[in-house]
């Protein structure tokens, strides 16, 4: 990677203001403690902080604190092996991103920068993102992480604790007879609304109400016909496990719900060239939730536009 990307002028603003907060986390560390940044979205925080009691084993670590984006501090507090979290804004995040790369500070006085090291840093207007290179050998998400955070030998991830004890009745008699629809997947291609919009009525017809979880983000699609849901996403690793079924664009959020009882279908795009919906466990590359958490109650299908017609009635004949 180039070290051109560093003289612009809105990254080596930002970098100034990551010195900064890195020097709080240094000077804020305790002695027996270590940090891990993890500066991504929500998927990626999970899988790291599934990993935690064992990076806490390898490395003998007394105490352990997640720095992390606002949105997620509630949720990764429930991770038995977190001590505790702290929290930046995105825009706070960014900045410390961009220090630790710009100085390669990957492992340095007990704080790990916990993402890929390999990434070009793109500049668009006002806005800075990054894409990332995971090394050929890691055939799977959990020997990614596992080289990320330096871990050796065979681990086993932990699972987050129960959010409630399964039986509130409220949310029973609320959405038993309901479908939530999860359609965005900000780092993927899009799936065509119009699918989701003829899945909606085909669960509609069946006798279902359909939901859309929305939360007004400019990245986020309202499905035509359906009801929103509004959910912190506390509220949604709670919520989720009582509807009939929840259907979600693989994301960051299938990552969280494979750590509940959520009965969970995840649409990927294309990933084999064979012409079939029904994908199995070894055909998921490095988006294979199984690597995680072993569950019965995730399906997974991939997304072809010729074959909706097969997806949806497949779909559909789960809750028949």
């Amino acid at each position: 990677m180039s070290d051109e990307w560093m003289i612009k002028p809105k990254i080596k603003e930002l970098i100034n203001v990551g010195e900064c907060l890195y020097e709080e986390l240094s000077t804020s560390r305790l002695p027996d403690a270590d940090f891990i940044v993890c500066p991504s979205h929500l998927g990626d925080t999970v899988w790291m902080a599934s990993l935690a009691g064992a990076y806490k084993e390898q490395y003998r670590c007394p105490k352990l604190f997640y720095v992390i984006k606002e949105p997620q501090k509630e949720i990764i507090g429930y991770f038995p092996d977190i001590d505790g979290t702290l929290h930046f804004d995105a825009s706070e995040m960014l900045a410390l991103q961009l220090y630790m790369m710009s100085r390669k500070y990957w492992k340095r006085d007990h704080i790990i920068y916990a993402m890929p090291n390999m990434a070009d840093v793109i500049c668009q207007g006002a806005n800075v993102r990054f894409k990332y290179y995971c090394p050929d050998f890691c055939k799977t998400m959990i020997e990614q992480e596992k080289n990320i955070l330096d871990l050796t030998g065979e681990v086993v991830p932990s699972r987050m604790r129960p959010l409630d004890d399964g039986n509130n009745k409220e949310f029973q008699k609320c959405f038993g007879k309901s479908v939530l629809l999860l359609p965005v997947a900000q780092s993927l291609e899009m799936i065509p609304v119009t699918f989701w919009e003829r899945l909606a009525i085909a669960f509609k017809e069946q006798g279902f109400d359909v939901y859309t979880n929305y939360n007004g983000f400019k990245y986020e699609v309202m499905v035509e016909g359906t009801l929103p849901l509004s959910t912190s996403i506390v509220e949604l690793a709670t919520v989720a496990p009582y509807f009939a079924c929840v259907i979600s664009h693989r994301s960051g959020a299938c990552d969280l719900l494979a750590h509940t009882d959520t009965n969970l279908f995840i649409l990927y795009n294309k990933l084999v060239d064979e012409r079939k919906i029904y994908l199995k466990c070894d055909e998921l590359g490095t988006s294979n939730i199984f690597d995680m958490v072993d569950r019965e109650r995730i399906h997974n299908y991939q997304y072809i536009q010729e074959l909706e017609d097969c997806l949806i009635n497949e779909l559909v004949s789960h809750l028949q």
